[in-house]
């Protein structure tokens, strides 16, 4: 009766496993066609996307790929406590995972801001040629779309802090698919970093 248990458990942890990489597949073929049409947008607008980019602020984004770097960190030591079953030392990782979460979307909403006072968001009052507003459609889409995608991921690592804390599970595999989906908006990020950030050479 124990081993039939063990079975039907060890068979839903693969189930989830399964369903956790189709989703992970499923948004990097999303990404992935974005990232297609951004590059058909730059190869005809080569010149217009370097300009644009110069507009970007490097220094931001440098610091929040550095803020990104280190909360993969920190969720893969989270991960790691969880499978060990040092809960309340994965639900004290997870808590500041979500901070640095938070302190990326901060940042993220300041430069917003600055390019919304700057006349930088495409539409009727946009400062710029069509070349040059098809660069920022595709920063405010692919950056909207890593934000949203990463204040799930902060919503979700909040609830597993507080489960982990107050309500551990019998075993490591929620932890391990969430760690895995927040390293996937990380890895999402070092590739728009490059590409929205650094394509301008500064004089």
């Amino acid at each position: 009766m124990i081993e039939e248990q063990f079975e039907d458990l060890e068979q839903q942890q693969q189930a989830y496993s399964l369903g956790m990489w189709i989703f992970l597949a499923s948004e990097l073929m999303l990404f992935g066609g974005l990232f297609l049409a951004y590059s058909l947008g730059r190869f005809t607008h080569q010149t217009e996307f370097a300009q644009a980019s110069l507009d970007m602020k490097r220094m931001l984004g440098a610091l929040n790929t550095a803020v990104l770097l280190t909360s993969s960190t920190v969720m893969a030591f989270a991960v790691d406590r969880g499978e060990k079953g040092n809960w309340k030392g994965a639900a004290r990782l997870l808590l500041i995972t979500a901070f640095l979460g938070l302190v990326f979307l901060g940042i993220k909403g300041y430069e917003w801001h600055e390019e919304f006072l700057h006349f930088k968001v495409p539409g009727p009052h946009f400062q710029g040629d069509a070349g040059e507003q098809l660069f920022f459609f595709f920063y405010f889409t692919l950056t909207g779309l890593h934000a949203f995608h990463l204040s799930l991921g902060v919503l979700a690592v909040l609830t597993c802090a507080g489960l982990a804390r107050y309500r551990p599970p019998a075993e490591g595999s929620p932890i391990m698919m969430l760690g895995l989906y927040w390293h996937l908006v990380d890895l999402l990020w070092f590739f728009l970093y490059p590409l929205l950030y650094l394509i301008g050479t500064r004089p």
